[in-house]
């Protein structure tokens, strides 16, 4: 049994995945795909009544789930005999030796996974300022809002930006994508790059080849 431990200074415990990254937007997707249902049902003339939901009890129900998993394997691993948990951040100070909480500590193998974390390009003006107006969101926030907003502007168009929009314009924003590039998903199979920008166009405002600049937050 090895002498292990733990550093993770994330605000929630347990990382990306199941936080911010992969299991909360899949089960944001779910519901979306049941609200365009009708749509799809259309092509094969089939007729349905216009679904609806709420925002808060989906969120609700999501992160219901989600935060009592992270809540629970903090503390077991808090708990375990051959785990030492730290929630601060560490920093190398020799070959092999890491300081962390005021200790020093060593081991002949450490592994590096310090997943991922959401950037803020510092070349938009303004952005910082907007920030503290509440009402501009990282991936990491935005699924916890108490309320699909009305109007929504996401920049970017890798698949992050075009899972959210998806999810946001079913829930019935109206969402617009701003992407530097002439298409969205540009790192996956070009005729799938296309074919998606094609099909995103219908639902959400397109603003290809645009670059922003600056942020302003007004009334």
């Amino acid at each position: 049994e090895w002498d292990v431990a733990l550093i993770d200074d994330g605000y929630r415990f347990g990382g990306t995945c199941l936080n911010y990254g992969c299991i909360p937007t899949k089960m944001f997707v779910l519901p979306a795909d049941f609200m365009r249902s009708p749509e799809a049902a259309a092509h094969v003339d089939v007729t349905m009544p216009t679904p609806s939901t709420d925002w808060v009890t989906v969120r609700d129900r999501i992160f219901g789930r989600i935060d009592p998993i992270s809540t629970g394997g903090e503390a077991w691993r808090a708990q375990a005999s051959n785990v030492t948990l730290y929630r601060q951040t560490a920093r190398f100070v020799g070959e092999r030796v890491l300081e962390v909480a005021g200790e020093t500590i060593t081991a002949p193998l450490i592994v590096l996974a310090a997943g991922s974390r959401c950037w803020s390009p510092a070349s938009i003006e303004g952005l910082d300022e907007a920030w503290a107006s509440g009402r501009v969101h990282s991936s990491d926030t935005v699924m916890r809002i108490d309320e699909a907003p009305r109007r929504l502007i996401i920049l970017g168009g890798g698949f992050i930006a075009a899972e959210f929009a998806h999810v946001f314009s079913a829930f019935g924003s109206q969402v617009t994508l701003v992407v530097r590039g002439d298409r969205l998903l540009r790192r996956e199979d070009d005729e799938i790059s296309r074919r998606f920008t094609e099909a995103a166009g219908r639902y959400v405002n397109l603003r290809l080849r645009h670059t922003t600049r600056r942020v302003e937050a007004d009334a």
